[in-house]
């Protein structure tokens, strides 16, 4: 299994995965678990936008399993050379990989097939104290999303009103 690479934004690590196809579907290997503590599964359904949500601690891991997606890290670690900057990418069969997502980095993704499955490993038990949403438009990002109209959005993403711009 290759090791994990650098991407545009400071300390935000990628990994690709390997799909082991075979008569009755595939077969992907996601790694070990140390030290990460807990496993989380997302369902979400066409249009369905997962706000932009960073953690200020822990790693997490970040693995799209199943669909097309279109995903967007932003970078707001204080006194990283790639603050504010952003990065993103469309993952779907051809594509998959993994994410180490340090502390500060924010995290969405916008679904674009039928259905995606997400996978989240966290460094630390969730407490959702410790996570922070910045809106999926806020005109100081200027974000690029790959179509308009009506995202499902949670209502925490929805009223997402993070302001990080001084």
């Amino acid at each position: 299994m290759a090791a994990f690479s650098k991407t545009t934004i400071q300390n935000l690590l990628t990994k690709p995965l390997k799909s082991i196809p075979d008569h009755r579907g595939s077969f992907i290997k996601l790694g070990i678990n140390n030290p990460f503590v807990e496993e989380n599964v997302s369902v979400s359904h066409r249009n369905v936008l997962r706000g932009i949500h960073y953690m200020t601690k822990g790693h997490r891991i970040f693995t799209p399993i199943y669909g097309r997606l279109y995903v967007v890290f932003l970078d707001v670690q204080d006194g990283s050379k790639t603050k504010f900057d952003s990065f993103y990418l469309t993952i779907d069969d051809s594509n998959r990989q993994s994410f180490l997502v340090p502390p500060y980095v924010g995290c969405a993704f916008l679904v674009l097939s039928d259905l995606a499955i997400v996978h989240y490993k966290f460094e630390f038990e969730y407490d959702q104290s410790k996570q922070r949403t910045i809106c999926y438009d806020d005109e100081n990002f200027n974000i690029y999303w790959p179509c308009t109209g009506d995202f499902i959005l949670s209502e925490r993403d929805f009223y997402a009103d993070e302001s990080l711009i001084k």
